[in-house]
């Protein structure tokens, strides 16, 4: 039996088989935030999943499959969001050196995956745009908790502004 996600997801589809030429359309996910309880409960997984497939970004690889696959499939892709990314971790030095890595790994490595593949893309494409969600936190270290996460976070802004370097006055990106 198909469910209700699902049934969604083929409504959207059959809305958008006939769009205009030039026409973007854009997809958004997010655990949401304190009123979207269901969402923020992680029970996005399972759409993210039936749109996109399961995908690591911590896999650098599979992140450099899927998304050519995903264009092939979408006709191209004209704007890619990075925003991969963690919100837990643990105060350093406390002997919970574990999760604050986990957060490094996927907030910073995976959006750099998701980069590459992206302006990979977009190189291959003649256009396209990339954005890339950093966070206020990146702008001033934070304690406690989020020490790892502001650090990503500053990493993935100084990443973008790198790619922003390379791409700018180039006409084919």
């Amino acid at each position: 039996a198909e469910h209700q996600h699902e049934t969604y997801i083929r409504h959207i589809n059959e809305a958008l088989e006939h769009r205009p030429e030039g026409m973007a359309v854009t997809t958004h996910m997010c655990r949401g935030n304190f009123r979207s309880s269901w969402v923020a409960e992680g029970g996005y997984d399972f759409v993210a999943e039936a749109l996109f497939g399961e995908l690591d970004v911590d896999d650098p690889e599979a992140v450099a499959e899927t998304v050519p696959r995903l264009a092939a499939e979408l006709g191209g892709i004209d704007r890619f969001i990075a925003n991969a990314g963690l919100g837990k971790g643990a105060p350093v030095g406390t002997g919970k050196a574990r999760p604050n890595r986990q957060v490094l790994v996927t907030n910073v490595l995976g959006t750099h995956a998701c980069c590459e593949a992206a302006v990979e893309l977009f190189r291959a494409q003649g256009s396209g745009h990339l954005v890339v969600i950093s966070s206020v936190a990146g702008v001033r270290g934070m304690g406690g908790t989020r020490t790892a996460y502001a650090t990503s976070k500053a990493a993935d802004a100084v990443l973008a502004e790198g790619i922003r370097a390379d791409l700018l006055g180039s006409r084919r990106t």
